[in-house]
């Protein structure tokens, strides 16, 4: 992936460069070093900013034919338990980050491995512990 691929997708989904980072995992500091091409994308960020480009669809389009399926669609996808765990064997679910959370959040970032969930509203952000 270039730097130049990598911008695009940023823009594609209308993110800043600091909810973009948060997004990949990274500091917003290096996500500048890739996008300016001071230094090559890893493939961590790589298939993060991947998994990005298949979710833009859902967010362009908005006509109402088209909200009854993703509807049904998103019925079952939260059919599952969803849950994070950390290395200890700790869980914490989405629903109980959002409890933790300011409202109105845009954007949240969860790193298990950080013990960490990032969070993104407006030009402010923050993070929280998760257990």
């Amino acid at each position: 992936m270039t730097s130049t691929e990598l911008i695009s997708i940023r823009e594609e989904n209308n993110l800043s460069k600091k909810e973009f980072a948060l997004l990949l995992g990274i500091t917003p500091m290096m996500e500048g070093r890739y996008e300016s091409g001071n230094l090559a994308i890893p493939e961590k960020v790589e298939t993060a900013a991947k998994a990005l480009i298949k979710e833009a669809p859902k967010k362009e389009s908005s006509p109402k034919k088209e909200a009854a399926p993703k509807k049904a669609a998103a019925k079952k996808a939260s059919s599952p338990q969803v849950f994070f765990e950390s290395s200890m064997g700790r869980q914490i679910t989405p629903e109980e980050v959002l409890k933790r959370v300011p409202k109105g959040v845009e954007t949240i970032c969860i790193k298990p491995e950080e013990n960490k969930a990032y969070w993104v509203k407006g030009d402010k952000s923050g993070d929280i512990a998760l257990w």
